[in-house]
């Protein structure tokens, strides 16, 4: 998905969902699924670094050795499923199309391997699928660990992105997947929020650890969404029953759209506002306590009052861009800035926007500002430089001109006639609006389309929730509109159709560009809507001709903008949107001469699935059931009866704020959660109960061989040896608890390790231990560690949450 930074932005701003994967406190997990398209592009091009030549029976054992890296760091116990990306719906298909023409832009030699190549129904495709096959047969017939458990692989040739065949399979087995732990490797964004809204109790990603340099170390991460969903109504400051079925957690799927997808283009004032927003959101759920959707079914009513805040935002932080002012850092001051902006320069920014209001008219600002546009107008107030310059550059003057264009501007204006009855806020509004119209006038995009973004935001819920609501539908321009517009579009249609259901509006929505359910496309029709010229040879020769009758799908020479974006492969190619019935038609025409072979590439695959302790595959169509037949060969109940994580101690024991931070481990973002912990109930009441009665042996579970569990919230079995206090040592043996008097400078040297843990914890989890003078020495795994009483949680404690 395309969310900028999502995954450091969410590691470094909740810190304890990010684990060391072979650390310790690792989970076991019952499932492994792999999102394919990743391993194959790292283990193929990888951006570039691999050597041009490389054959493809190379390239092939790379990806099957990466196979066998992920799954020795997992271990697996019941499933392992493989999961290649195939044909995708119309809406992806606008990216990927973007994506493989920027590749031709970037390299037009065409030397070494080309990754355009990766696309479904493509040889390489074939022939990646034929040694991944052999690859498992293999591991099946010799390997102990592959023995035990089922495999399953879904192919290039079977539809739908690979995360979503993934989440498909879970959401069609909930009631059991529910008491599994799961664990996926990838490495795009959207599985984040996929694995958010499964709802699974456990489910974490896997990714290789990178380098600011963008190179790869080798060691891997976990990425815990269950702990994210714990950090996220944390933050929110919303309590939910059912830590698995969270509806904010679902609501913020749908906010998140608005950052970054690869269905529709972003917002483009809300590129570096995920910070602001998230409170946005916290603060009109907890003022209205009504969801957005259900499980995808949008509530217009609630969108639209969350949409009217966010255009408040959005307006605001526009004009912050258009002034050259720096927002502020926290968001309330955006509650006072629009006041602070009109008493700054009001009467001379009110005027330069009534000039571009009257400009606005003609052609866009061909020559910026021209004395004819000035000639009578009459100077009341000098404009600074830094507000006539940013405007010029907002409304599309090189920068190289702008300089020159401020010294000639207000060489000609002396005097600008103002509007005296013109409100402050009339007056904000105005320049609001002149900013919007030059952009869409710049990028050449209709504000029509308010009510298909409207729909897109629709069709992108029900394909998260549900599955896809249309094959073919895709929204029709290279740019977002505002949510400014978006909103006053949603309200205009709310205030017409008053009494009218959620479903009624959603048709009404439409108007004649509804969706309706359809079927994928075969993958020689989707290649011919996303390849570029230069990759006509990786369809067979009669389809090739496609190319040739329908020369303006196919343009050489094109348009390339980054608007906004960081990353160069983020940059928008400004091709024509393909007509897909009329490539159909064309393949039509042509397919009867396509050699068998050749066929056997566009024709629907079938599930291949290896059972438990059985060698031999079988293939089970997607015609019938092919999940409940999957599912007859796995174990129902998970074999982990080791619990390493539970939900009800982490919303039971903590609380946090966000915080700042000098040095955040990835760069860039500079917020995290930071939370407190309640120290172990048990423990502390050790301290207690032996100042009110020495004689106290202490409970029993802490001194008759219970173990307690160290690594909130990860829970390792460890054994209390000491529990130091300031004014004494309580020692834990088989026998009970005693009390041993502690010399001061043996104390203060304790005081300085736990000191150093406890600024450990806070540096790389966000945890703040508040009481420092008490500690425990505990035995973990053989070896004795000093822990914080915030840190362990005592085994009465985990039975009595269990059970209740």
């Amino acid at each position: 998905m395309g969310i900028p930074r999502f995954f450091k932005l969410l590691a470094e701003r909740y810190p304890l969902a990010l684990e060391i994967a072979g650390s310790k406190a690792s989970m076991k997990y019952d499932n492994l699924y792999i999102d394919m398209n990743g391993i194959i592009h790292m283990r193929t091009h990888d951006n570039g670094k691999t050597e041009a030549g490389t054959t493809w029976l190379k390239m092939s054992q790379n990806i099957c050795e990466y196979i066998e890296t992920v799954f020795d760091v997992v271990k697996p116990t019941e499933l392992l499923f493989l999961s290649v990306d195939g044909v995708v719906c119309r809406m992806k298909m606008n990216q990927q199309r973007s994506r493989r023409f920027f590749k031709t832009k970037e390299h037009p030699e065409g030397e070494g391997f080309d990754p355009n190549c990766i696309s479904p129904g493509t040889e390489f495709m074939e022939y990646l699928q034929e040694k991944i096959v052999a690859f498992i047969d293999r591991k099946k017939r010799e390997d102990l660990l592959w023995k035990k458990i089922t495999v399953v692989f879904s192919g290039h040739r079977i539809p739908g992105e690979g995360e979503h065949k993934v989440v498909a399979y879970i959401r069609d087995t909930y009631h059991e997947s529910k008491k599994k732990r799961h664990c996926i490797h990838g490495l795009d964004a959207d599985l984040i929020l996929l694995t958010l809204l499964t709802s699974m109790p456990q489910f974490s990603i896997l990714r290789e650890e990178m380098t600011q340099k963008n190179e790869r170390t080798g060691r891997f991460h976990f990425f815990h969404s269950h702990i994210a969903r714990e950090y996220l109504s944390l933050e929110m400051g919303i309590k939910q029953k059912d830590k698995g079925l969270n509806p904010v957690v679902d609501d913020l799927v749908l906010v998140m759209i608005l950052f970054g997808n690869d269905f529709l283009p972003s917002a483009f004032s809300l590129l570096d506002s995920f910070d602001d927003i998230l409170v946005l959101y916290g603060a009109y759920h907890r003022r209205v306590k009504k969801n957005l959707h259900r499980r995808g079914r949008i509530d217009w009513a609630v969108l639209s009052g969350f949409l009217e805040e966010v255009a408040a935002y959005e307006k605001t932080l526009g004009m912050c861009k258009a002034l050259g002012l720096q927002p502020p850092e926290k968001f309330a001051s955006y509650k006072n800035l629009e006041a602070k902006l009109l008493e700054k320069d009001k009467k001379g920014w009110i005027s330069l926007a009534n000039i571009l209001l009257k400009k606005q008219s003609q052609t866009l600002f061909p020559t910026f500002i021209t004395k004819d546009v000035l000639s009578d107008l009459r100077l009341s107030t000098k404009l600074t430089n830094t507000v006539v310059l940013n405007v010029l550059k907002l409304n599309g003057c090189p920068t190289e001109r702008a300089d020159s264009e401020v010294k000639r501007l207000l060489k000609q204006i002396e005097k600008i006639p103002l509007i005296e009855d013109m409100s402050p806020e009339a007056a904000h509004d105005l320049m609001w609006s002149v900013i919007r119209e030059a952009r869409y006038a710049q990028k050449d995009v209709s504000r029509d389309n308010t009510n298909n973004y409207l729909l897109g935001i629709h069709w992108i819920c029900r394909y998260y929730f549900e599955e896809c609501p249309s094959w073919t539908w895709y929204y029709p321009e290279h740019y977002s509109v505002f949510i400014t517009d978006v909103s006053a579009s949603l309200f205009q249609l709310l205030s017409k159709n008053p009494n009218k259901t959620d479903s009624e509006l959603t048709n009404t929505l439409a108007h004649g560009r509804s969706y309706t359910k359809d079927g994928p496309l075969s993958p020689f029709t989707q290649l011919l809507g996303i390849l570029p010229l230069p990759n006509k040879d990786l369809l067979p020769a009669p389809l090739q001709e496609v190319f040739t009758a329908l020369p303006e799908y196919y343009p050489t020479t094109f348009a390339v903008d980054k608007d906004g974006k960081k990353a160069a492969w983020e940059s928008l190619c400004l091709v024509p949107f393909v007509s897909i019935p009329r490539i159909q038609a064309e393949v039509d025409k042509r397919i009867s001469r396509v050699s068998e072979t050749d066929l056997a590439r566009n024709r629907l695959d079938t599930l291949r699935v290896w059972a438990k302790n059985e060698e031999e595959m079988r293939s089970i169509s997607l015609e019938f059931s092919p999940i409940s037949e999957i599912h007859q060969v796995i174990t129902a109940q998970s074999k982990h009866a080791a619990l390493s994580y539970i939900p009800s101690l982490f919303a039971k024991r903590v609380f946090g704020k966000m915080s700042k931070i000098a040095r955040p481990k990835f760069g860039g973002e500079r917020k995290r959660m930071v939370v407190s912990v309640k120290p172990c109930v048990g423990l502390s009441a050790v301290i207690d109960n032996w100042n009110k009665n020495p004689r106290d042996k202490g409970p029993k579970w802490l001194y008759s061989g219970t173990h307690t569990y160290a690594g909130f919230p990860y829970l390792v079995p460890c054994r209390v040896r000491s529990i130091h206090h300031p004014k004494a040592r309580f020692q834990v043996k088989k026998t009970g608890i005693t009390e041993e008097a502690v010399e001061e400078a043996v104390h203060l040297q304790g005081l300085r390790g736990f000191e150093k843990v406890a600024r450990d914890l806070f540096k790389d989890h966000g945890i703040f231990i508040q009481e420092r003078e008490s500690f425990a020495i505990c035995e973990v795994n053989g070896e004795e560690v000093i822990c914080a009483l915030e840190t362990l949680v005592c085994s009465h404690y985990i039975n009595h949450s269990v059970s209740h």
